[in-house]
């Protein structure tokens, strides 16, 4: 990772870089967490919603109506797992980034395991930031992005530089001051990449849907074989799986190019101290 200021473009490719560099312990923390709960929502969502619309049209199979409400209830729990998990998933990657980037290669099991050590502190101040954004609402949005913005890098903070929640939103703040359009800026272009990536991943799932509409008009409204419900729901998974750790990877990225910028550390030494930290 290059010492100095980065643009944003730069400061993304560098996250690219690292995650490459450790795919294989990141992608196994990814796929022990992130995946059985992401492949559980896949398929009850694939089996709802194209339930409903079978049932609608008048399709469905009286054996397979029931279970639309089963499946309903799957979706909804593994939703509220699935937010747990990511946060426990991205403070795991956070605790490791530090000594990733020092060249070090932690083990999945180590990274899974000291992702404990900062796991509350993470959950409560994720949990924080949410509401406040979600506050926003009042002000026709504006002050969402002026919260997600500002607090963006609250949860890298509190897992890697340790402290109370009071002091990583003020952190937070002095890291983004006089640099709030890049901060912006990155998270647009993350957001894009990430949904890029997935679109490309869950393509076969289109592609397929296109080539039966074109064959057929009126296959859309007909009723799917269960075979290929549970490979959409297996290929949405996957598309959850692989780029998991990316964002959490870009935002310790951006962090540190926020360091280098208000701070000038020497990006090499102060990730030696965060490893110690972490």
């Amino acid at each position: 990772m290059r010492l100095e200021a980065r643009n944003v473009g730069a400061v993304l490719d560098d996250a690219v870089a690292m995650y490459r560099s450790n795919f294989k312990s990141l992608f196994r923390v990814s796929l022990l967490s992130i995946f059985p709960v992401a492949l559980a929502s896949g398929v009850a969502g694939d089996f709802y919603f194209r339930g409903i619309l079978e049932q609608t049209v008048g399709m469905a199979q009286p054996a397979f109506t029931g279970g639309i409400a089963i499946s309903y209830l799957v979706l909804l729990a593994s939703s509220m797992v699935m937010t747990f998990v990511r946060y426990y998933h991205d403070c795991a990657v956070l605790t490791a980034a530090p000594r990733l980037l020092a060249g070090e290669r932690p083990g999945w099991r180590e990274i899974m395991r000291n992702g404990l050590s900062r796991f509350g502190w993470y959950l409560l101040i994720q949990w924080l930031v949410s509401m406040i954004i979600g506050m926003g609402v009042f002000t026709l949005y504006i002050g969402s992005a002026f919260a997600a913005v500002w607090l963006s890098m609250a949860g890298v903070v509190v897992v890697v530089e340790g402290g109370t929640i009071g002091y990583a939103f003020s952190r937070s703040i002095a890291l983004v001051k006089g640099n709030a359009w890049r901060v912006l800026g990155w998270a647009i272009l993350a957001a894009v990449l990430m949904s890029l990536f997935r679109s490309a991943v869950a393509s076969p799932i289109a592609i397929r849907q296109v080539v039966a509409s074109i064959q057929n008009p009126e296959a859309i409204f007909q009723s799917t074989a269960i075979g290929w419900k549970f490979a959409e729901g297996l290929m949405l998974a996957i598309a959850s799986t692989l780029p998991a750790a990316f964002m959490p990877l870009a935002t310790f990225s951006l962090y540190l190019d926020l360091r280098v910028r208000n701070e000038g550390v020497d990006l090499v030494m102060r990730a030696q101290e965060l490893s110690k930290v972490a």
